[in-house]
């Protein structure tokens, strides 16, 4: 049980991680506009 449990919160936290990465990209687009959203792909 402990195992899933530890699994089930580094999920979580890739999860979280990644939301992370979107909104730091949100806020890059945001303060260079003229670049293209194919630089992120």
């Amino acid at each position: 049980f402990l195992l899933f449990y530890i699994s089930l919160k580094g999920v979580l936290n890739l999860q979280k991680t990644v939301q992370d990465i979107l909104k730091k990209a949100e806020v890059f687009k945001e303060f260079y506009p003229n670049q293209n959203q194919t630089k992120f792909i």
